[in-house]
C-alpha cells in the first residue's frame, strides 16, 4: 500500500514537473517570437519597396513620383528630378538608387516622361501645341513637379541631366545660393565631378528658379553616365557624398536664398525675359 502511494506520488510529481516545463517553454517561446517579429519589422523598414504615384499627365506626357529610397524615417528629405530635356527611359539613376543601402536621408525621384514622337524636335499635328521635346518636358515639370516639390518642403532638390558626352559637372541656378554652392563644393571634393555653369540653360527659368525662390536648396547635376540600364558608380558616388552632407548644421541658415532674395528675383527675371521657349511662365512670375 505504501509502495502504491509512493508510485502515485512520483507520477503526480512528474506530471507537475512536465506541466511547469511546458509553461516555462511556452513563456520563452513567446518572448523569442516577439523578438523575431521586431527584427523582421526592422528589416522590412530598411528594404521596403518604393511606391510609384502618377502626380500629373496631359497630352504631352506623364509625371510620376517614386517614394522613397534610403531612410524613410529621416527628417532630411531630398528630391531627385529626371527626364527634363532627357529621355526618362533607360536611365541609371533609378537602378543606382535601388541598389543603395544604409543611406541616412530619404530620397524621392520625380520622373518626367514625354509622350513619344517621331523626332525629338518635331512638332505634333492636330492637338499639338508646337513644342519641341525639351519644351514639353520643361512644361510638364513646371506644371506638375515644381509645385509638388515646393509643397513637400524638401531639404534639397537635385535636377539630374545627361552631360551629352562631356565630363560630368554641377552648378547652382543662382550664385547667391550659399548652401547649394557649399554642397557642390563638398561633393566635387569627394568625387571626380567638376563645377561648371553653361551660358544658356532653358530649363532654369521653368523649373529651377521657381524652386530656388520658394526658397529651397537646388542643384543641377549633369552626369556622363545618365543613360544606361545598370548601376552607375559615378552617380552612386554623388549620392554618397550628398548623403554625407550635414543638412542639420545648415538648418539655422535654411534661408538659402532669402538673404539675397532681391538678387535672386532679378536673376529669375533675367532668365524669364531672355527665354525663347514660346510659352507662358505665369506660374511663377508672381512676386515671392
Amino acid at each position: 500500500m505504501n509502495k502504491s502511494k509512493l508510485l502515485l506520488g512520483i507520477i503526480i510529481a512528474l506530471i507537475l514537473v512536465m506541466g511547469a516545463t511546458v509553461l516555462l517553454n511556452g513563456g520563452i517561446s513567446t518572448e523569442v517570437e516577439e523578438v523575431n517579429n521586431t527584427s523582421t519589422n526592422e528589416t522590412s523598414n530598411q528594404t521596403q519597396t518604393s511606391q510609384t504615384t502618377v502626380i500629373g499627365n496631359n497630352s504631352m506626357g506623364t509625371v510620376s513620383k517614386i517614394s522613397s529610397f534610403g531612410n524613410k524615417t529621416s527628417d532630411i528629405r531630398i528630391a531627385l528630378i529626371i527626364g527634363i530635356d532627357e529621355e526618362a527611359r533607360n536611365n541609371t539613376i533609378i537602378p543606382t538608387m535601388e541598389s543603395k543601402q544604409n543611406l541616412k536621408y530619404s530620397y524621392d525621384i520625380y520622373v518626367v516622361n514625354v509622350t513619344s514622337s517621331n523626332s525629338e524636335n518635331s512638332s505634333e499635328s492636330s492637338n499639338s501645341s508646337g513644342l519641341s521635346f525639351n519644351e514639353k518636358s520643361e512644361t510638364l515639370a513646371n506644371e506638375f513637379v515644381v509645385q509638388d516639390v515646393i509643397n513637400n518642403k524638401y531639404n534639397a532638390t537635385i535636377d539630374i541631366h545627361s552631360s551629352e558626352g562631356s565630363n560630368s559637372y554641377m552648378f547652382t541656378p543662382v550664385e547667391e545660393a550659399v548652401i547649394s554652392q557649399d554642397i557642390i563644393d563638398k561633393i566635387s571634393n569627394k568625387t571626380n565631378i567638376g563645377i561648371y555653369k553653361p551660358e544658356q540653360v532653358s530649363y532654369l527659368s521653368t523649373v529651377s528658379i521657381p524652386i530656388v525662390n520658394s526658397p529651397m536648396v537646388e542643384i543641377e547635376y549633369h552626369a556622363a553616365s545618365y543613360y544606361g540600364s545598370t548601376i552607375s558608380e559615378e552617380i552612386s558616388a554623388f549620392i554618397d557624398a550628398l548623403d554625407n552632407y550635414d543638412f542639420n548644421a545648415d538648418v539655422e541658415n535654411s534661408n538659402n536664398t532669402t538673404d539675397n532674395q532681391t538678387n535672386t528675383n532679378e536673376s529669375a527675371n533675367n532668365y524669364e525675359s531672355n527665354s525663347s521657349n514660346g510659352y507662358s511662365n505665369e506660374t511663377y512670375n508672381s512676386s515671392q
